[in-house]
């Protein structure tokens, strides 16, 4: 997407609805290498934070997506995506992710896929 195209840590990406927790941060960027986001925040307040900077709540959820590209046999080329989330409280945030949080992401991480490689396939 042009509009994407000159990202820059720090950059906030925002997802659909924009709201004050529906952004993703860039915080590590290699061009045509590695894409770094992270997302956090506050489940009593929802409000976003920094966890490198600002105090963590008591409350909260967080994590980073990373989007790595590595040169594999025959010139072409392998995604490799990871995904680590963490919060407090843990008796709370990790049923919550495993239960929900881990098949809505699956839905979306697989969907993308297919999206993507409809796109690498039309270009090739």
């Amino acid at each position: 997407m042009p509009q994407w195209q000159r990202l820059e840590v720090g950059q906030h990406l925002y997802r659909v609805p924009k709201g004050p927790t529906n952004w993703w941060t860039v915080v590590v960027l290699e061009p045509s290498r590695t894409l770094v986001l992270q997302s956090s925040y506050g489940l009593l307040t929802t409000q976003g934070f920094d966890p490198r900077s600002d105090p963590l709540p008591r409350a909260y959820m967080g994590g980073i997506w990373g989007f790595h590209l590595r040169p594999a046999p025959g010139g072409r080329t392998r995604l490799v995506v990871r995904t680590r989330n963490r919060g407090l409280p843990r008796p709370f945030t990790r049923p919550f992710g495993l239960l929900l949080g881990e098949p809505v992401h699956f839905i979306m991480q697989t969907r993308q896929f297919h999206n993507l490689r409809g796109r690498v396939s039309a270009d090739v």
